[in-house]
This record gives structure tokens, C-alpha cells and sequence, in this order.
């Protein structure tokens, strides 16, 4: 019943992620994916509760990380998602060295268990403390955009009601210079 609690945590931050990333915006088809992970995972939980199924559920927390990677990968061009490609990024190295070396070298991998599982540990901590710091400067700078929007759109508005001529244009720049009679050459 581990699968239950991971759900949870994986449905609620993924509607994190489509929320301070914008994914609505800027990956609308993708977006429909996520949106639909609660509903995909309680049928992958139904899944591996049928006999013979159970390894599954030491799967899902790799799938749901490597649809958090594409998302990423997707979104690299965007700044605020660098900051969650750096939270991952240490995650991603360590699983990926871990998994290869248990499968090539298993004794060595066995032998020295522990040093990987503090690099384990460590890239744990790595993704939860910079994960929550990635959030909450991405949320910052949502919110400090939004508030220069709002601020030139209402520059605007007034401009508009004062009869200011837009694009920057300013009355008499029109008109040619006037000669000093002095030749410039």
C-alpha cells in the first residue's frame, strides 16, 4: 500500500508543476497527459493489485520521473524550468549510475552498497530541498511578472484616456530640423 501515499504526492505535484510552469500554455497537448495522471494512476494501482502484477508498483515512481523528464526536456527554452532541471538533475545521475552499475558490476554494486545508497540519499534530499527552493522562486517571478503586466497595461489605459499618441510618437518630432546655417561637412 506504499503506491497510495505516492499517487497522492505524484497528483499533487504535477498539478504544481502544470500551474507554475504554464504548461496549459505552452504545451496544450501535453498538458492533457498530466492533467490526467490522478485517473491513470488509480488504474495502475487497480493494476497492481491483480495476482501476479505487484512489481508494478516499484515502476511507478520511475514513470512518473521520466514524464517529469520530458516535460523538462519540452520546456528546456523556458528559464524557470532550469532551476527544476538542476533539482532533478542530481536525482537522474545517481538513479542512472546506480541502476547501470547493478546491472553490469552486481558484486561490486553490493560490495560497496552503502556509499550509493548515501548518494541515493543525498540526491533525495537534493531534489526535495531544491525542488521546493525551484517552486518557490518560479511562483516569485510569476508573481512579480505579473504584476509588471498589470502595471504597463494600466500605463496604457491611461495613455489612452489622456489622448497620448501611442508607439512612443510624440507631438512636433515630425517636423525637420531647423538649419543652424553652419555647414556640417
Amino acid at each position: 500500500m506504499e503506491l497510495i501515499p505516492l499517487i497522492l504526492i505524484t497528483a499533487g505535484i504535477v498539478q504544481a508543476l502544470r500551474k507554475t510552469l504554464d504548461i496549459k500554455e505552452q504545451l496544450p497537448q501535453w498538458d492533457r497527459v498530466l492533467s490526467a495522471i490522478w485517473i491513470v494512476s488509480i488504474g495502475y494501482f487497480l493494476l497492481t493489485l491483480l495476482p501476479g502484477m505487484g512489481f508494478l508498483a516499484d515502476w511507478y515512481g520511475k514513470i512518473v520521473m521520466l514524464l517529469l523528464f520530458i516535460t523538462f526536456y519540452l520546456l528546456r527554452h523556458q528559464r524557470s524550468t532550469r532551476l527544476f532541471i538542476l533539482a532533478v538533475l542530481p536525482y537522474a545521475a545517481i538513479f542512472a549510475i546506480n541502476t547501470l552499475l547493478s546491472i553490469v558490476v552486481p558484486g561490486f554494486f553490493e560490495d560497496n552498497r552503502g556509499y550509493f545508497n548515501t548518494a541515493k540519499e543525498f540526491s533525495n534530499l537534493w531534489l526535495i530541498g531544491f525542488g521546493i527552493y525551484a517552486f518557490t522562486q518560479v511562483n516569485k517571478e510569476r508573481k512579480q511578472r505579473k504584476k509588471e503586466e498589470e502595471q504597463l497595461r494600466q500605463a496604457e489605459a491611461r495613455k489612452a484616456e489622456t489622448g497620448a499618441p501611442r508607439g512612443g510618437a510624440h507631438y512636433g518630432t515630425d517636423y525637420p530640423k531647423r538649419r543652424t546655417g553652419k555647414n556640417p561637412g
